[in-house]
Order: C-alpha cells, then sequence, then structure tokens
C-alpha cells in the first residue's frame, strides 16, 4: 500500500533542505515531518506539516458530483522556518529585559530573509518538476509569519499538491 501524503511530505522536506541549503540558507539542525498543523514551539528547525487533504485541485476545491475512479486530490501543506529570536529576559527594570534595537532588526531581517528563500525555493522546486511532474497540480499559497512569541518567530509557507 501507498501512502501519498507521507511520502510527499518526506519529499517536500527533502526537496526543500535542499533547496535552501543551495541558496545559501543556514538552515537549523532540527529538520523533520511533524504531526499537527504548526510547528513545535520550541527551537530552531525546518518543519513540514500536512495542514489538510481533499477532493479538488490546487487553488479549485472539488464542486462536482462524485464519481468513482474520477477522484481528483489534493493536499496542503506548511514549510515552516522557526528561528529563536531576542526576548524579554532577566529580572529587575523593564528597561533591563528588553532586547535592543540592533538585535531586533537583526532578527527581523534574517526572517524576512528567510520568507523570501522560501518563496524562491518554493518556485525553483516548481520550476524544475522534483515533487510533482509538470502539468500535475502545485500551487504556492504564499507565506506567513508567526510570533515572535516566547522568543521564537517563523515563517510558513503553504504549498498545495495534487496527489
Amino acid at each position: 500500500m501507498t501512502f501519498p501524503i507521507r511520502e510527499l511530505a518526506n519529499k517536500i522536506l527533502a526537496l526543500f533542505e535542499a533547496q535552501l541549503e543551495h541558496q545559501g540558507v543556514k538552515l537549523p539542525d532540527r529538520r523533520y515531518v511533524s504531526p499537527g498543523v504548526l510547528p513545535a514551539w520550541d527551537g530552531d528547525q525546518l518543519v513540514v506539516n500536512l495542514q489538510n487533504a481533499g477532493q479538488g485541485r490546487p487553488g479549485a476545491p472539488f464542486v462536482g458530483a462524485y464519481l468513482s475512479g474520477a477522484e481528483i486530490l489534493q493536499a496542503q501543506y506548511a514549510i515552516s522556518l522557526v528561528r529563536v529570536v531576542p526576548a524579554l529576559s532577566g529580572e529587575g527594570q523593564l528597561g533591563s529585559m528588553i532586547p535592543g534595537a540592533d538585535a531586533l532588526t537583526e532578527a527581523g531581517e534574517e526572517t524576512m530573509t528567510d520568507a523570501d528563500a522560501l518563496m524562491q525555493a518554493a518556485i525553483s522546486i516548481h520550476a524544475a518538476n522534483t515533487l510533482v511532474e509538470a502539468g500535475k497540480g502545485f500551487a504556492i499559497d504564499g507565506v506567513t509569519t508567526m510570533g515572535p512569541d516566547g522568543g521564537l518567530a517563523a515563517n510558513r509557507l503553504l504549498l498545495t499538491i495534487s496527489l
């Protein structure tokens, strides 16, 4: 028995690892396929999560009558690049616990670079037809940011693929 959703998740992780490294992005050591729709909020990581799966094509939900043997399926994945960022730390006067503007700017620029890198990686993977063959559904649904919260921030690219 094949498990296309699981197999695609592992392939997405491997392709994004390779493409991001090729682009010169410093990747975290933790890289994995994760349960649930969000990455564990516990440190630097590159994570692939399944968001949903169902009938239809990427960008075009299924609206017709069901015909046996005519299943058109899709799955949406999130590729998240989570980074440690400056946060409140220590005890005492609030002013001494607040990260400086330089540290915040550096973290902000790194996460914005990550957003661009995720988009460029998805475009390169799509153009190379390495995830799905030419003509199969592949939709880059955009990048959103997460955090900062608890010293972490992330960029999350959504990708919908035909099964």
